[in-house]
């Protein structure tokens, strides 16, 4: 949850939620499969500086989707 810590708006939905290292990692091990295996990689994430830069060798495909968070979403009003 990149952008949430770096701004404290949201709280994280995991206790264990991926540090920057992590997402780090997980962009290098998403572009060695991407080259090296051929293997079709998906990750969503947030569209930050940091991401765009660990991902700036990938095939970026931007979707705008509404949010909302909150636990009593589908009960009626």
């Amino acid at each position: 949850m990149l952008l949430c810590r770096q701004r404290r708006i949201l709280p994280a939905y995991h206790t264990n939620s991926f540090s920057l290292a992590d997402q780090q990692g997980l962009a290098r091990i998403a572009h060695q499969l991407s080259v090296e295996s051929h293997v079709p990689v998906l990750i969503s994430n947030h569209d930050t500086e940091l991401t765009r830069d660990w991902y700036q060798h990938a095939s970026l495909h931007v979707v705008k989707a509404r949010r909302t968070i909150s636990r009593n979403i589908l009960r009626p009003q």
